[in-house]
Order: structure tokens, then sequence, then C-alpha cells
């Protein structure tokens, strides 16, 4: 089926487009035109935007449906309701847990994946969010649950998802964090600083380590302060990523802002 979409505007990686006519052939677009078509229908959304769908790396749960949900349906619950949000891909995204419960849920996350036959949002693989945490600052991840990372523990988690996961979470100033980041960048996992107390010298070392994204900031982390950036304020002058926590009740416009 061939169609096309006329928006106010089309979001283009290259800016903005006015005036604009977008053809869609087979579910794909096939072209971005001046030119109005005149052989097959024209959508007009004259108050809308057209953009590529979102990308979510940090998806714990959606319609009621949690990653950590041990049944054959929840995955794709949340993959079904997240289109009607932008978004058209994401990454599941564990909690901390017993550590079977966390090996569980990796396995399905790669078993739906791996079974090609997804609807609504794509899922990418997971990120391992906790236990990997320091008591300070672990939010709601349970204090029983948290642990110091070991190699054999990575070894196991990256033979569990077959390689579909692509990020694990570590607090840099707790046990074995500096060998632990290190692995996982050599083995192909992204690792973020999360959760953690950690001081500005010791962000900046798991930073250079290859750790290259911060979570979240000003939020679950050592504060910034004029004697001690702490770990905001080496996510500041690393300029690794940092992922916001935007929730209105804990944060400030004005903060976010300064974050960008």
């Amino acid at each position: 089926m061939r169609y096309a979409i006329k928006p106010e505007k089309v979001m283009t990686s290259s800016g903005e487009l006015l005036n604009k006519y977008v053809v869609i052939n087979q579910g794909k677009i096939e072209s971005i035109q001046e030119e109005k078509p005149v052989d097959f229908d024209v959508h007009y959304y004259p108050d809308s935007y057209l953009s590529a769908g979102f990308i979510d790396v940090h998806i714990h749960g959606r319609a009621g449906a949690d990653v950590m949900d041990e049944n054959d349906t929840a995955l794709a619950t949340i993959a079904q309701a997240l289109p009607q949000t932008g978004v058209t891909a994401w990454v599941g995204t564990t909690v901390s847990a017993p550590w079977q419960n966390i090996l569980s849920s990796m396995q399905r996350m790669k078993d739906y994946i791996q079974q090609g036959k997804q609807k609504g949002a794509e899922l990418l693989g997971s990120f391992m969010e906790g236990p990997y945490f320091t008591e300070r600052h672990r939010g709601s991840h349970p204090t029983e649950y948290l642990m110091p990372p070991t190699i054999p523990q990575l070894e196991e988690l990256l033979q569990i998802s077959d390689r579909t996961l692509l990020r694990v979470a570590i607090a840099p100033e707790i046990e074995n964090a500096e060998p632990a980041i290190k692995w996982l960048v050599e083995n192909g996992v992204k690792v973020s600083v999360a959760h953690t107390n950690a001081t500005f010298e010791q962000v900046t070392k798991a930073y250079y380590l290859g750790a290259d994204c911060g979570v979240h900031l000003f939020n679950g982390m050592s504060a910034l302060h004029h004697r001690e950036p702490g770990c905001t304020g080496g996510g500041v002058i690393s300029r690794y990523a940092s992922r916001n926590y935007c929730r209105r009740h804990s944060r400030s416009p004005s903060r976010i802002k300064f974050s960008l």
C-alpha cells in the first residue's frame, strides 16, 4: 500500500522541514518531497510533527507489566504499549533482586528477541540496573540484594543473555568495580555509573576505564560540592552521556536546563 503524509513539520537529522509530503510504500518511507502526490491518498496532519521513533534505553515496564515479571506475556505487553508514547525501540531494564531472578529476566528477554516475531516497539536488548550499588544511594533497590560484582557472575550474565546484554550499571567505589568495568568493556558491554557515592576521582577513573554514562544525573549519586564535585561533577566534566530522571516532583526545570 502506498500513501503520503503531510504534517506541519517533518523532523529529520538535518533539521525541521516544512511543507513536505512523506511518501510511504509497503510500510517504509520512500521519499520526502515538495510535490503533492496525485496517484495515491494523502493524509493531512496540520497540527502535528512527524519524526523518527524514540529509542528508550532504560525501561522497567509499561501498561502494568514489568521486565522482571516471571511470565511469557510481560515483554509483549510492554512492547505493544510503547508506540503510543512515540517509542519504537527499547532496552529492557532489570532491578536489584535475587540473582536467579535477574538471570531469568535476562533469559526471557534473550528468548523474546531471538524468536524474531516482535510486535510493537522492538526490544533491542537488556540493561542490568543493580545489584552492584552502594547502600547510601541505593534508592528503591533493596539492601538485601546489593552485592559487589565478580567476573564469574559477569561471565554467567553474558552466557545467559547470549550477547543481548547491552549495558550494566555499577557504583565505581564498591569492591571489584574497576576490574568489572574493565572486563565488561573488553567484552563489548557498555557500563553506566549509577546509584553511587563515588568521589570525583573514582568516577573519572571509571570513565577512563570505559564507563560512558551516568544514571541518573543528580539523582542516586554523590552531589556536586565546591570541595568535592562527586559523581555529578564527574559527569559534567567528563561529558559522558547522562540520563535525566525528569519527574516533576524530583527535578526543577532549571536543573534540567543545567544538565543539558
